[in-house]
């Protein structure tokens, strides 16, 4: 993922974004536990990756090539393997319902997520695409619902989950260079994560301390895989309990790896990501305008 400068949120051209709908029901494919949405950017339809641990649109150089370097800028993984950005210029990139022009997209190897997965994969879909909705997600039916907002920032459309059902807990987010950070606790410890929909496990990092060590069970070493082909060896576990706004999850997968490159990436002391391991148990909602994250379990209380 991109690291940008401090100028980056702002200096980043937003995507010119038309729609005629309030409410976009997008189709949900998995690659393991990756999240696949259909789009077609310029000539080219195929898988994107929904991905809000990247900032923006990222494609695959493998099939676009019309870009250019920027060398003071690198990209991060996971498991901290840099490379340099390289910046290609979109005309149009259509998801249903959805029409953006004039993107500024991030180019990247993504052939080895492809190799893993066996699947082609046209790019990532970064946070910076869907500003003007709140994101609804739900694995559970397969479905990513896009709400457009009110200036308030209440979905419009009354199908929306938000006007149907109380969530079982509202996080406050803060969006950092366009990651979207909250906080959660483990063993009374309170830890700064990203919610990263990319994440197939939750991470947490290496030094997060003794105390919130305690809270975790580790069973095995396993081989974390970056996007550009490096590999690290990792721990992997699960947490005992997380816990986010009093509401409290039980055993969640996780890995403890080395996250000092994507602190300098996201340009704050995050803890952990949090991903597929929180979505694939209720729907998920992020709303941009109010900076919330709210979670719905899967079935209705009572």
């Amino acid at each position: 993922m991109p690291i940008p400068t401090d100028e980056t949120d702002i200096s980043r051209r937003l995507p010119l974004m038309f729609s005629s709908k309030n409410r976009i029901a997008l189709p949900i494919r998995r690659a393991g536990n990756l999240i696949l949405i259909k789009a077609k950017a310029d000539t080219l339809e195929g898988n994107f990756i929904l991905d809000t641990g990247a900032p923006y649109l990222v494609l695959n150089q493998t099939y676009f090539r019309n870009y250019r370097d920027i060398p003071e800028q690198q990209s991060v993984g996971i498991n901290g393997e840099a490379q340099s950005v390289k910046v290609v210029e979109v005309d149009s990139l259509l998801i249903e319902g959805v029409k953006y022009k004039e993107i500024i997209a991030d180019a990247a190897n993504l052939s080895q997520i492809e190799n893993r997965k066996g699947v082609r994969i046209l790019g990532l879909l970064g946070v910076n695409m869907f500003l003007d909705f709140e994101m609804e997600i739900d694995l559970a039916h397969n479905v990513l619902y896009l709400n457009r907002l009110t200036e308030e920032g209440g979905c419009q459309n009354p199908l929306a989950i938000a006007n149907k059902r109380n969530a079982n807990f509202t996080a406050p987010v803060s969006l950092r260079r366009d990651v979207i950070q909250f906080s959660a606790s483990i063993n009374d410890r309170k830890l700064r994560f990203c919610f990263d929909t990319g994440a197939e496990y939750n991470v947490l990092s290496a030094d997060v301390g003794k105390k919130v060590l305690e809270g975790i069970t580790i069973v095995r070493r396993m081989k974390l895989y970056g996007s550009s082909g490096g590999s690290s060896e990792v721990l992997a576990g699960s947490i005992n309990f997380l816990e986010i706004e009093g509401f409290r999850l039980a055993n969640m997968q996780t890995i403890l790896s080395d996250l000092e490159q994507l602190r300098k990436a996201y340009g704050s002391q995050i803890d952990g990501m949090i991903g597929y391991q929180l979505l694939s148990r209720g729907v998920v909602c992020i709303n941009f305008k109010t900076k919330e994250l709210r979670f719905y379990t899967l079935a209705e209380e009572g």
